[in-house]
């Protein structure tokens, strides 16, 4: 990264015409650029590590934080979350702003109390995280049979299984389709022919054909990445005929091209430091959108990059991580853009996934 350095007043006098209205209609910055002295600004990287295990990996989280047995619960309380331990902390400027919040009621606070207090509920809320994460859901499918009433397919899943919130965000139908099978007895013929009982059978092609080109789809942007290629997608493989469009997170460069929303993309030269933006990508890349959370409305929007589907009404299922299911008919991109989520406290990195069945 580059950093222009002035070299006398006589630059910053000439900026100051910039508060003219009219000063950009007949300047640019390309004097600034090219006749101005250019020095190397280096970028610190944070040196925290967690206090437990030492790692460096510690990712930044916002969470609903249980205090007192439930009975005060702070509502996107920042906390540090190790992923080599397992364990949550929550840092001493994060404390004091939750005591300046109970302060701004009039409370008085005696801080080695409160620490001791957060500490509990910090634990509690893992606890809760683990017993969910271990719980094990019966997720039904329902086939119509060629004669009489429709059967019931079933899998037992866990609900920190990959298939899990895919298999609550699609219906029956939407399963019917992604195996191409019809009744009842094509499921069991199919789950013959493969030595598998149905749950199994299930389960495996479920997940193949939805993990299937997931990972081709992020070795190829991150090989893309790193060799700093400038790659301008003009894909001649016709989308798929079937109604549903998944899409699931990828972090990518934040200097991904949004000029053309409808057109291809472009990645710019990579930088080791250059901030990663989360985006939802589907399978085939057809359609990439970039997430991002408004703070002025608290709207959860993805702003559409790339549509090669052609995608105009809609309907929309948001799988969030910790389980929960956001559901929309009649969904439309609107001034390049769809609306997720309004008014809500989830950020881009509470998303599992998107689905989109198509009218």
């Amino acid at each position: 990264m580059k950093e222009l350095k002035f070299n006398t007043n006589i630059e910053r006098e000439k900026l100051q015409d910039e508060k003219d209205p009219n000063f950009w209609d007949a300047h640019d910055s390309t004097d600034i650029f090219e006749t101005e002295e250019r020095i190397k600004l280096k970028i610190g990287k944070p040196d925290a590590r967690c206090p437990h295990c030492g790692s460096s990996r510690l990712r930044r989280r916002m969470i609903d934080l249980p205090v007192l047995e439930d009975t005060i619960s702070f509502k996107k309380a920042k906390i540090f979350y190790c992923p080599d331990c397992k364990i949550s902390q929550i840092s001493e400027e994060s404390l004091k702003e939750l005591v300046g919040r109970l302060e701004l009621t009039g409370a008085k606070v005696d801080i080695h109390t409160f620490s001791a207090s957060v500490r509990e509920g910090l634990a509690s809320y893992e606890k809760r995280c683990v017993e969910k994460a271990n719980q094990r859901k019966v997720m039904s499918i329902y086939f119509p049979k060629q004669e009489g009433t429709p059967a019931k397919a079933q899998i037992s899943l866990l609900v920190s299984d990959q298939l899990y919130p895919i298999l609550r965000s699609l219906t029956s139908e939407d399963i019917r389709n992604l195996l191409s099978l019809q009744y009842y007895e094509d499921l069991e013929k199919e789950a013959k022919k493969h030595g598998r009982s149905i749950s199994q059978y299930l389960k495996h092609e479920i997940g193949k054909r939805s993990f299937a080109d997931s990972q081709g789809t992020n070795e190829r942007l991150s090989k893309d990445t790193e060799l700093g290629v400038k790659r301008e997608e003009t894909s001649t493989k016709p989308f798929s005929k079937a109604k549903i469009v998944i899409l699931r997170p990828r972090k990518i460069g934040a200097n991904l091209s949004v000029e053309e929303p409808s057109g291809a993309y472009q990645l710019a030269a990579h930088s080791d430091e250059a901030e990663e933006e989360i985006h939802l990508i589907s399978e085939g890349e057809e359609f990439i959108g970039q997430l991002s959370h408004d703070f002025r409305a608290d709207d959860l929007i993805l702003k559409v990059i790339k549509d090669d589907v052609g995608i105009k009404t809609f309907g929309l299922k948001l799988v969030l991580k910790d389980g929960s299911v956001e559901s929309r008919q009649d969904a439309q991109v609107e001034n390049g853009q769809i609306l997720l989520m309004s008014d809500t406290e989830h950020f881009e990195q509470d998303v599992e996934e998107l689905v989109l069945t198509l009218k």
